[in-house]
């Protein structure tokens, strides 16, 4: 009788024991899918505001490890690399420590408190020797700093109104101090960090006459309107007749920092894939054959989708196409970092010459390949929204130069013009092929 009554209460002790477990089960799932989606939260978070925070890059990934202990030891530098930091640096180590802060991904981190610090020394610093720059078609000067660190000196050769002559071939241009200065600017807001700091500076030619060295100073002369000039030496515009002039002394100037010397960071040239023909009568293959990228791009093993050195490629013809830049037909990575070197953003010249034709041509690599960082394209999207619009964040920059203001105001229309077209062909090669086969995050090797 006793054992009849005790069935009931062992099934409901059964049954209360597998509730129990049941609820075990449930409650690990759901603190599993929560832990999920909290994690996918913070990475999607994470991703989408990636430009506010800076990836931490390995020590190795550092410029300079190689020569580091050799520097440190000369000019008694801090023992560890100082990237994210803030340190107290005189002005002889300022640009060594720049130097020290360039990885395979970037120039400078986001945080870097020098790229501020050395404009304002370009700017204030007393110049103690100019030297020629024979290598190319245009005037360049190599200007020596007192601490001993160098600039590249780009002369002003039109106002900020003045076009590009419509007749005129793109590799026939003069270039234009004020688009280095703004490129140096753009390439900050896209996050791409990959022009050396670039600043603008009143340069007094008589001044300039006597730090110059000899060979550049007997290009130096005093014209009919009582205007001291020079012309210096180059492959084309160094004649009297393309002479620099004061009025009668001032000129204005881009200055931008030059990078460590090749003794110390070997720098790697490479020929631009979708370099054009620098021809008056011929067009180059990519501009004959939409299918040029699938054909003579994407299957050498340097161009893979699964590597990053193609998403440097369209990263700069993004910057190219907003900064109005035909003229691109080398690029330079670092030879320490390999092919994981980032692609340097150097001589932008010739842009910013068109203030109402936006030169489609120059997005190729984009709109042919159809490959593109997912970073880049969250960024150009903030950029289009109206709190963080392009052109605003540009002006705003723009207006701390010293040869302020730097565009002319047309400019700044044309660049959140631009933007719209890149955002629209991106849009467009993933309605045609889909997001797995264009955004890096689906096709890089991890």
């Amino acid at each position: 009788m006793i054992a009849s009554n005790l069935i009931p209460w062992i099934y409901i002790r059964i049954f209360l024991k597998k509730i129990c477990f049941l609820c075990l089960v449930i409650w690990i799932i759901h603190i599993f899918i929560l832990e999920n989606a909290i994690r996918h939260s913070h990475r999607a978070s994470e991703d989408f505001n990636d430009f506010q925070s800076p990836p931490v890059v390995a020590e190795q990934d550092q410029l300079l490890t190689l020569y580091y202990h050799s520097i440190s030891s000369k000019h008694d530098l801090p023992k560890k690399f100082l990237p994210y930091r803030p340190i107290q640096i005189n002005e002889n180590q300022l640009f060594e420590h720049f130097f020290l802060q360039i990885s395979n991904e970037f120039l400078y981190p986001r945080s870097s408190n020098l790229v501020s610090d050395i404009i304002l020394y370009i700017v204030k610093s007393k110049i103690e020797l100019a030297e020629n720059i024979d290598s190319g078609t245009q005037l360049k000067l190599r200007l020596s700093f007192e601490n001993g660190s160098q600039g590249l000196l780009k002369p002003m050769r039109f106002t900020r109104e003045q076009e590009t002559n419509p007749d005129h071939f793109y590799f026939t241009d003069f270039e234009r101090h004020t688009s280095e200065i703004a490129a140096f600017h753009v390439d900050r807001i896209l996050d791409f960090r990959r022009v050396p700091p670039v600043t603008g500076r009143r340069i007094n030619v008589s001044e300039l006459e006597y730090l110059s060295e000899h060979q550049l100073r007997k290009t130096f002369f005093v014209s009919p309107a009582n205007n001291h000039c020079f012309y210096g030496s180059c492959d084309y515009y160094c004649k009297t007749e393309f002479a620099v002039c004061g009025k009668p002394n001032m000129i204005e100037a881009s200055i931008a920092m030059m990078l460590p010397s090749h003794r110390n960071s070997q720098r790697q040239k490479w020929k631009h894939p979708y370099r054009r023909s620098y021809s008056k009568s011929r067009k180059a293959p990519w501009e004959n054959d939409p299918q040029y990228c699938h054909k003579r791009v994407l299957n050498k093993s340097l161009y893979s989708p699964t590597y990053r050195r193609i998403y440097d490629v369209i990263d700069l013809s993004i910057f190219d196409f907003i900064i109005d830049n035909m003229d691109r037909h080398h690029y330079e990575t670092f030879a320490d970092f390999g092919n994981s070197s980032f692609i340097v953003h150097l001589d932008q010249g010739r842009g910013f010459g068109h203030q109402s034709k936006d030169e489609l041509s120059i997005l190729a690599p984009l709109t042919q390949c159809c490959k593109v960082r997912e970073r880049t394209w969250k960024q150009l999207l903030m950029l289009s929204t109206n709190k963080f619009k392009l052109s605003k964040l540009l002006r705003k920059s723009l207006e701390k130069e010293e040869l302020a203001p730097v565009l002319a105001e047309p400019h700044y229309a044309a660049v959140d013009r631009r933007l719209e077209i890149i955002l629209k062909s991106i849009k467009n090669c993933v309605a045609r092929l889909g997001m797995k086969n264009v955004f890096d995050k689906y096709l890089i090797k991890k």
